[in-house]
């Protein structure tokens, strides 16, 4: 079964390095998916991540295994890190224990009740989150872009595999 599992993933690894695209397309995906990961936009990433990589010629299948950074166990920990960053670049007021506190003890509220707090609390954050999560993303977007295109441009000429096929696309520089 492992060993099963270990060359389906090899395969896909060499279909991903031999692929007809070019370096650009490649890492234009991985980009692409790696600023997605870093939005809060849990739940709609690959279904984004694919739509975007069609709309502008990127590897999709780069792009949606990119996003799978972000997932249930990393999701806590990158959206904090994004909110911290959007706190300290608007000056808000960082969320505490006590903010988490009101937002799970229910009480003697209605659902109608607590809906309306839950949603006033979240807009609390929204605006730092989104300013945190889209610089991040376009930082590690940018570091992605460059080590996969470095990185395929390398790999392709080591093992002679052509950058791509002159008779169809065209290398575009970094």
């Amino acid at each position: 079964m492992v060993k099963k599992i270990k060359l389906k993933v090899r395969d896909l690894i060499q279909r991903i390095l031999h692929a007809d695209e070019t370096p650009h397309q490649m890492a234009w995906g991985g980009a692409l998916g790696m600023f997605i990961a870093w939005t809060p936009t849990v739940g709609v990433q690959m279904i984004l991540a694919a739509f975007f990589a069609w709309l502008l010629r990127a590897n999709k299948l780069i792009a949606v295994a990119t996003v799978w950074i972000s997932n249930p166990y990393t999701a806590i920990p990158i959206y904090y890190v994004n909110y911290a960053v959007g706190a300290w670049l608007t000056g808000s007021k960082m969320i505490t224990r006590a903010w988490f506190s009101e937002l799970i003890y229910v009480d003697q509220r209605t659902w109608a009740e607590y809906l309306d707090m839950a949603s006033v609390k979240f807009l609390e954050i929204l605006w730092p989150l989104w300013l945190g999560s889209i610089l991040l993303g376009l930082i590690l977007a940018k570091l992605t872009y460059l080590g996969i295109y470095w990185g395929m441009r390398r790999y392709r000429a080591r093992h002679h595999v052509p950058l791509c096929d002159p008779a169809t696309k065209s290398e575009t520089a970094a």
